[in-house]
């Protein structure tokens, strides 16, 4: 009688003999989906890298650095805004797509009103942190639109995406990206060289309608898929919970280095400090394009458990590790033509661009293990990790910043990063090797 070997068993057999042409057609479609993810993505960071110029050279270093300390507070926020019901729009959706109507209801519902609160919270604590000379009903209602475009609107755009990338359909998802992208450069490109847009409270009318174009796009898109079923799904809100604390603590882990440094440095050294970090923050996007396209397939094989996820991860992790040690290298050859780029008042971005980029490596490494986490269902153990690290690394920033000005801050980040990279992927190999055992 012949034995019959488990499908896991024979999958891992036969890649054993697969001959190297073999290998390379199975990775071909992997890679033209990469290369479409990373081209729209690659899309984005040109356009992002345009609007940042654009609006540093007429806005100033001094309102520049203003703007970063808006848009980090308001970034910090918008981590909360829905929480995280988007994670599940990806994992259910992947795995169910008859799900969609009420995991569209389950994410609109929460969006709205956790959005409003945050919005409303957000407003109060900016009118009062960022003094701008101006009369206070504009300045209120400059930080309003902010406020809003950056934690409601853009939570809705962000939802689009994570829609067709839970359909697996890649091409809209990269379309909405880029699009939008495009829509803020050209924004960008008119008020300041068309309309000579020179102070925050004018950019904040026309970075406002773009993300309201924005939505609109978004809702064309999406369409002929279905109306909302007006249903929280109970199950899913408290493992968004557990996604959406790591992601506020590590947001805010990335962001509390702009407010602090309003605090205790020069307007300029945020301006030139913030331009720096952004450009590194938008390099991401060769991770994320790939995590885009593993995430699902992590998922897949998360129903087989740590084991076969760890397994799939060890080689990602080789990939990830490679794309962000050559974006890295890119970003340390470029930053001095960067920094011309960005204008006069930017002379210490160069430097700073050069110390901050080997983060990108870093947190490539790092997130591969953190959605192997999600993809076996260990929101739990995986928010728990990360918010150690996060708090740990929140308050090295606060400490090392707050006495040692932007010295201490860049200190702080790579020992955090360093932290947080270790916990998770020790946690996830201790998984990986007790699963094996009992099996």
């Amino acid at each position: 009688m012949t034995s019959k070997l488990p499908q896991a068993q024979m999958t891992e057999q036969s890649r054993t003999t697969d001959s190297p042409y073999e290998r390379i057609q199975r990775w071909l479609p992997v890679v033209r989906q990469y290369l479409g993810s990373t081209g729209s993505l690659a899309f984005v960071f040109g356009s992002q890298l345009v609007t940042f110029m654009l609006l540093a050279r007429h806005l100033g270093d001094v309102q520049f650095g203003q703007l970063m300390a808006i848009t980090a507070t308001t970034q910090i926020a918008m981590s909360l805004c829905g929480l995280g019901a988007d994670e599940p729009m990806v994992r259910r959706l992947v795995r169910d797509p008859s799900l969609y109507p009420k995991l569209l209801g389950h994410n609109l519902i929460l969006i709205s009103a956790s959005g409003l609160g945050l919005t409303v919270i957000s407003i109060v604590g900016l009118y009062f942190a960022v003094p701008i000379p101006i009369q206070s009903h504009e300045h209120l209602m400059m930080i309003s639109i902010f406020a809003l475009s950056n934690i409601i609107l853009f939570r809705c755009i962000s939802l689009a995406e994570a829609i067709f990338i839970g359909r697996r359909e890649y091409m809209w998802a990269n379309a909405i990206v880029v699009t939008f992208a495009a829509l803020r450069a050209l924004t960008a490109l008119v008020a300041t060289l068309v309309f000579r847009v020179d102070t925050l409270q004018t950019w904040a009318f026309w970075h406002g309608a773009s993300h309201v174009v924005g939505v609109l796009g978004c809702a064309m898109a999406l369409r002929t898929l279905g109306a909302p079923r007006w249903h929280i799904m109970r199950d899913e809100v408290k493992r968004g919970i557990h996604v959406i604390i790591p992601n506020f603590l590590n947001t805010m882990r990335q962001n509390v280095d702009f407010i602090v440094l309003n605090w205790v440095a020069a307007p300029g050294i945020v301006g030139n400090y913030g331009a720096a970090s952004r450009i590194v923050q938008t390099s991401l996007m060769t991770v994320w394009s790939f995590n885009r396209i593993m995430y699902p397939r992590l998922v897949i094989a998360g129903e087989q458990g740590c084991a076969a996820t760890f397994k799939l991860a060890s080689r990602y992790v080789l990939v990830a590790a490679g794309l962000g040690g050559l974006t890295s290298i890119s970003l340390f050859l470029l930053s001095p033509y960067v920094a011309a780029i960005f204008g006069r008042g930017f002379i210490y971005m160069a430097t700073y661009l050069k110390i901050l980029c080997w983060v990108v490596i870093l947190s490539a490494v790092q997130s591969v293990a953190y959605d192997s986490l999600g993809a076996v269902e260990k929101h739990g153990l995986r928010s728990l990790i990360s918010n150690v690290s996060s708090v740990i690394g929140a308050g090295l920033v606060v400490g090392l910043t707050y006495t040692y000005g932007v010295n201490g801050t860049f200190v702080a980040l790579f020992i955090s990063q360093i932290l947080s990279l270790a916990g998770v992927w020790i946690v996830f190999f201790h998984l990986s090797r007790r699963e094996s055992f009992t099996n």
